[in-house]
């Protein structure tokens, strides 16, 4: 399914957000804060990523990639924070901070991309540009997002990998992050469609949310697990489901009667996919993905426009669409026994 985009990119200066004065609830990173409006300080812009959650390998990882390519791109300062779990009220209250310190633009993976518009509207009516990467907004809520790629194909790929693994039959279920977060609920979505479509003797028994939190992850698959006797897999919509849906499966000893697929981060799941707890990950490059972010915010912010179709001019980048306020990475990535080791996030 493709994003519906209603705000035009001609409009856009992808500015960076300059996370740096949230008050005690929401936690901060390392890294050093700039001053604020720093772009009309020192010629450099402040971008503020605000992810879902600080700690989180796999923000922690794009945060790494995005500092790298900031400092190769030159004219950022790429600041990195956000809240300690995944709030979607914490999260509003550093987007409220960062409308106090007047920064350029907020870059944002969204816990819940309904709750949050309100106040991503208030940063845009105070002239601060708002740009989702990862996971999305409502399009009222920001100018534009820097997406993985079509949640439709990738759904469907999902689902393509679990069923090869239980041979097209049998109940499956999947454990996502937060319930209400835009893009995740985008791919269980096209998950629902092509299951029925494509794979009917394969059932889904339930769709649970773990809010970014594999101790969470593991307390469902284990009730799954107990639940449906007969559960032939677990398909991971958020990057710390699956180490929860291997950890109950390694611990049941089910390794090869319950096959865990879906996203997560490769370092940690590497003892589960080691021992058969844990099959397939079905993700990208992490870290391509995140530098490709700093690149278009740099461009957007020195005014580069866009135009619907194929886009051209990032090296090593030859996948990428755009239309309308939607540019898309498009470059899925299957990680298994056999090429595990070559990642190393």
């Amino acid at each position: 399914m493709t994003h519906r985009v209603r705000s035009a990119l001609a409009a856009l200066t992808l500015a960076s957000l300059a996370l740096t004065g949230c008050s005690s609830s929401p936690s901060v990173s390392s890294e050093a804060a700039p001053s604020a409006s720093a772009s009309s300080d020192n010629g450099s812009y402040d971008v503020a990523f605000i992810p879902m959650l600080v700690g989180a390998p796999y923000f922690e990882t794009a945060n790494k990639a995005m500092q790298e390519a900031a400092a190769q791109v030159g004219g950022i300062n790429w600041i990195y924070q956000g809240p300690d779990t995944a709030d979607a009220a914490k999260q509003a209250e550093i987007v409220q901070n960062m409308i106090t310190r007047k920064v350029d633009a907020i870059v944002i993976s969204a816990v819940d991309g309904t709750s949050i518009v309100p106040v991503l509207k208030q940063a845009m009516d105070a002239g601060i540009h708002v740009y989702t990467w990862d996971v999305d907004t409502n399009p009222e809520g920001r100018e534009a997002y820097i997406g993985i790629g079509s949640m439709e194909d990738f759904g469907q790929h999902m689902l393509d990998t679990m069923a090869n693994l239980t041979g097209k039959s049998g109940k499956y279920a999947v454990i996502t992050g937060s319930l209400s977060a835009n893009l995740l609920n985008e791919r269980i979505d096209a998950i629902k469609a092509y299951s029925a479509s494509a794979y009917p003797d394969m059932e889904l028994v339930s769709v649970e949310g773990a809010d970014v939190d594999p101790d969470k992850a593991y307390t469902i698959a284990q009730n799954l697990l107990t639940a449906h006797p007969d559960l032939k897999g677990i398909i991971s919509n958020s990057s710390e489901a699956a180490v929860g849906a291997a950890r109950a499966v390694q611990q049941a000893g089910k390794q090869g009667q319950v096959f865990v697929t879906g996203i997560s981060t490769p370092n940690v799941m590497k003892p589960y996919i080691a021992d058969n707890s844990a099959q397939v990950l079905n993700f990208w490059d992490l870290e391509k993905y995140a530098k490709l972010d700093v690149q278009v915010v740099k461009d957007l912010l020195d005014g580069k426009k866009f135009s619907d179709g194929p886009v051209t001019g990032y090296d090593g980048y030859d996948k990428l669409t755009f239309s309308g306020d939607v540019l898309l990475f498009n470059e899925f990535l299957d990680i298994t026994s056999e090429n595990i080791d070559q990642f190393d996030y």
